[in-house]
């Protein structure tokens, strides 16, 4: 009887990780993406899209709780390994992990990429075209302030994301594609480098000295009391001209 109790527990205990895992996995891939589509925009228009953020929140979460929530009908989260996520035992568990997880994980780090190098690229034309001329003196400095405060600083999530997402994402495949012959150097790098994701992402935030000068008490209440005045239809533009990082 206790044997069976136990036996339960664990099982519940897997499903409710591994969805955990399914969905904190996928949906920070996808937000890093956001991010990078977010300075794609910025840098190709100059403009920032009002609200864009709570855009990619609604089209973020639901995905990504649908992906998760599909395994568990079937009752599919189960003992994968050294952890709990979608069983391996089946062709349809097979699927499943391409369908839920994998295959939106290739396409991300793809997307990046692409968007990162024309990102770079577009940039680096912008100055040299200001560069060559020389009465552009004053819009090449707003330029690269401009650069400075909305684009350099994002662009190293993608870069820190991706060099993390490597040893982890090859990890997973290996697990996919051959089960039964783990790999230890993979294991390692897996278990070492996946819970720095969250770690490295607050560092990477708080390294940024702008960040660091709007999160003071007097731009947090300015903030604040502006976004309240707003809301309550008192106010047309914000009070400070200081835009919150996404």
């Amino acid at each position: 009887m206790r044997i069976i109790l136990i036996e339960q527990v664990y099982r519940l205990y897997c499903e409710i990780t591994g969805f955990l895992d399914n969905l904190c996995t996928l949906s920070q891939r996808l937000l890093i993406l956001c991010i990078v589509i977010h300075l794609l925009v910025f840098t190709f228009y100059d403009v920032r899209p009002n609200n864009i953020e709570i855009v990619f929140h609604l089209l973020v979460w639901p995905f990504s709780l649908i992906m998760s929530i599909i395994p568990i009908f079937g009752h599919h989260y189960g003992a994968a390994g050294t952890w709990c996520w979608i069983k391996n035992e089946t062709l349809y568990e097979n699927i499943l992990r391409l369908v839920c997880l994998y295959l939106w994980l290739i396409l991300a780090v793809i997307i990046e990429m692409v968007c990162f190098a024309m990102i770079v690229c577009k940039i680096h034309q912008q100055l040299r075209l200001l560069t060559s001329n020389s009465h552009c003196a004053s819009e090449i400095m707003e330029k690269k302030q401009l650069y400075k405060k909305y684009v350099y600083p994002l662009l190293f999530y993608p870069l820190v994301n991706f060099v993390i997402a490597i040893p982890v994402t090859a990890n997973r495949f290996q697990n996919w594609l051959s089960r039964d012959e783990p790999i230890f150097v993979l294991y390692f790098l897996h278990c070492t480098f996946y819970p720095l994701w969250g770690f490295c992402n607050a560092v990477t935030y708080f390294a940024n000295r702008e960040t660091l000068r709007q999160l003071n008490p007097c731009q947090i209440l300015n903030v604040i009391m502006s976004s309240w005045a707003l809301l309550s239809g008192y106010l047309q533009e914000p009070l400070s001209d200081q835009e919150p990082y996404i």
